[in-house]
């Protein structure tokens, strides 16, 4: 069959489905099969109406009459039904969908959209993040989190949620350019050591991931913030937030994709710190950088750098800094 007779065939099944009061039989007739005068008095319409709207809906295959005179919605017209959600969803949020890219995601993703449709629009980022403080104190057995950066607000609930027991899953941008100076809340050796810990207990496991495609925090009991970047790659995390089991569930699944694609974060710092080690220009152009000194980006050492993403527009990425951080001072033990 050509594309252009397939495009045909779905036109006209939208254009059935662009009548309200057929839309509102196929629903009707999901939920329970109903005789046409039954169908008639439930709508507010005249028989002869059902009688034509019932025809044109059996004519597309998108209802049947069984032999009692039930009229059903078939198998194919519940199929139909299933995917409406998603083009609900994306409808009611054309705005957001209109400047924020998902197009990135896995196409399994993007089918099963309307599963977030129980989802709350949060455009204001202060509340998103509050948000997001209010997930951590409340989650009971496990947080997932896939970010370019963490507020200096989040650090004390993390710390509590990891003392009292619950496990954790961090997906970071590795190349992302956090604030150059690390704020105090996360440099506290208390901190670090509840951090250290909980790495050498597999109660917080980190993977870095190129790219992220989403930011997501999320419990077992909430989703606090699901957003999605604008169309040059950086985020401006206004998004979505839900208790609803299907987004919980769509998360999970979405989350489940990306750690699967991610590295282990100490198998990829260990790696570019094997690299730097080789190379004491490089050593020196990175202390340069973290001590905020003047460097010249056309010395090798610097262009060493930006290659390995390091560094990048003479700031320290994500893992630049923590390279750093392990140069400049002791890596606290666990314990």
């Amino acid at each position: 069959m050509q594309a252009g007779a397939r495009l045909t065939d779905v036109c006209g099944l939208l254009f059935e489905l662009s009548s309200h009061d057929r839309l509102r039989m196929l629903l009707a007739l999901d939920e329970k099969p109903m005789i046409a005068t039954r169908i008639a008095q439930k709508l507010d319409l005249t028989v002869q109406e059902a009688s034509r709207h019932l025809s044109r809906l059996e004519a597309m295959g998108l209802t049947e009459k069984d032999p009692e005179g039930l009229h059903h919605a078939s198998r194919y017209g519940r199929l139909v039904l299933g995917h409406l959600p998603g083009l609900e969803f994306t409808f009611q949020h054309r705005s957001y969908f209109s400047t924020h890219a998902i197009d990135a995601l896995p196409r399994e993703f993007l089918c099963r959209l309307g599963e977030l449709g129980g989802s709350t629009l949060t455009e204001d980022v202060m509340i998103g993040f509050h948000n997001v403080d209010k997930m951590l104190g409340r989650a009971e057995q496990y947080v997932w989190t896939a970010t370019d950066q963490y507020l200096p607000s989040q650090a004390p609930y993390f710390q509590k949620a990891l003392e009292r027991g619950i496990t954790m899953r961090n997906i970071d941008a590795p190349y992302s350019i956090p604030p150059q100076e690390q704020p105090e809340e996360w440099e506290r050796p208390e901190f670090e050591g509840v951090l250290n810990r909980a790495r050498a207990k597999g109660q917080l496991e980190e993977r870095l991931l190129d790219g992220l495609d989403v930011y997501l925090f999320m419990s077992e009991k909430e989703v606090a913030a699901v957003a999605f970047p604008l169309p040059d790659g950086r985020f401006d995390y206004a998004g979505f937030s839900s208790s609803d089991g299907r987004a919980i569930q769509w998360c999970r699944d979405l989350y489940e994709h990306y750690w699967q694609k991610g590295r282990p974060r100490e198998e990829v710092i260990n790696e570019h710190q094997r690299w730097l080690l080789r190379r004491p220009g490089a050593i020196d152009a990175l202390r340069k950088v973290g001590q905020g000194k003047e460097q010249s980006p056309g010395s090798q050492g610097f262009r060493e750098l930006e290659d390995r993403r390091l560094i990048s527009q003479s700031k320290l990425t994500y893992l630049g800094h923590v390279l750093y951080g392990r140069l400049t001072k002791p890596r606290p033990t666990p314990g």
